[in-house]
Order: structure tokens, then C-alpha cells, then sequence
């Protein structure tokens, strides 16, 4: 009996383990550490042209996509994500078009779409992440209230949305439960 709990215990443990990393975000500050323009904006990992950032390289090379939660409707046509890396920093971009990318509060631009974002990423030391807006006339990115930023880190797809907290309860129901009988197995083993 003991050693059935002390299993369910580890398994359940394992699970939380498990779906931690599909649901880790890396939070990005909502003032940008690298402006090229108004309408090109966004950040640059730490040590980047001498500046000290919470961005890590290896969060950004591991990120899956970038997330940012708006208040105002882009009236843009496209979104462009470029990425930059050391020695060269060369300007390497990829666009969006604004419908696809947009809906409901959120602009969701997925790096697996970015032809070549890993292999520009994989041997450097510092990079940067850039996102322009276009449109017919001058798309000032400030226009579009960002009120919130983020990488996905470790897993796929969009992360969490704002307000949907179920799949987070679930992994810290079982870890607490898991935790919990890890407890009480101990007290029993010592009796």
C-alpha cells in the first residue's frame, strides 16, 4: 500500500514536472529596450550593445512565440518579427499579415513561422527581437496600447490567454496533492 501511494505520489509529481515548461512565459517590460523607429520597436537580450536587460539569451532562443495584449485594434496591414544576432546583425524579417495575427485583444506572432529564426539564434552570444508595423501611413506601435508582453518559452502555441487559468490550477492541484501525500507517506514510513 505504501509503496502504491509513494508511486501515484512521484507520478503525479511527474505530471506537474511535465506540463511546468508548456506553460512558462518569460514576461517582457512594456517599454522597449531597443527602438529602431515608431513603427519598429522591441528587445535586445542582456549585454547587448552594453545594455543590461531581464531578457536572457537563452530565453529568446528558446522562446516560441511572441504574444503582446493590446487595447486598440491594429488598423495596420502587417506585423513584421526580425530578429538580429551577433557578429554580423544582420536584419533578418518575417511579415504577418495583420488578419491573421489578430483576434480578440491579442497579436499572436509564432517564431515557427519565421523561416530561419533558430538557426540565427543558435550560436550567438547576444540578440535582439524587433516587431514592425504597417499599414497605409505612418503605424506608430504605440498606438496599439500594449498592455501586456510575452515570449512563450518550452512550449507551443499561444501560452496561457489573460483570465484562463485552468490548465495552471490543474498542474498546481496535482503538484499540491502530489505534495500532500509525499507527506503524509513520509509520516507513515517513520511510524
Amino acid at each position: 500500500m505504501k509503496k502504491a501511494l509513494l508511486s501515484l505520489a512521484l507520478a503525479a509529481i511527474l505530471v506537474a514536472m511535465i506540463a511546468a515548461p508548456a506553460l512558462a512565459n518569460v514576461t517582457l517590460p512594456l517599454e522597449f529596450t531597443w527602438v529602431n523607429n515608431a513603427n519598429q520597436s522591441g528587445w535586445r537580450s542582456s549585454g547587448t550593445d552594453n545594455v543590461e536587460t531581464d531578457l536572457t539569451i537563452e530565453q529568446l532562443k528558446s522562446a516560441t512565440s511572441l504574444i503582446l495584449e493590446v487595447s486598440n485594434e491594429p488598423v495596420g496591414d502587417a506585423f513584421h518579427l526580425v530578429f538580429q544576432s551577433d557578429p554580423d546583425w544582420g536584419w533578418n524579417q518575417y511579415e504577418f499579415n495583420t488578419a491573421d495575427v489578430y483576434a480578440n485583444g491579442r497579436i499572436v506572432l509564432e517564431f515557427a513561422n519565421h523561416p530561419n529564426h533558430a538557426d540565427l539564434l543558435a550560436a550567438e552570444e547576444y540578440g535582439k527581437l524587433l516587431i514592425g508595423y504597417w499599414g497605409d501611413g505612418s503605424m506608430d506601435i504605440s498606438a496599439l496600447g500594449i498592455t501586456r508582453a510575452y515570449l512563450t518559452v518550452g512550449g507551443g502555441g499561444e501560452g496561457p490567454k489573460t483570465g484562463d487559468n485552468t490548465m495552471i490550477a490543474l498542474a498546481l492541484t496535482v503538484l499540491t496533492l502530489a505534495a500532500g501525500a509525499t507527506v503524509f507517506l513520509a509520516r507513515k514510513l517513520k511510524a
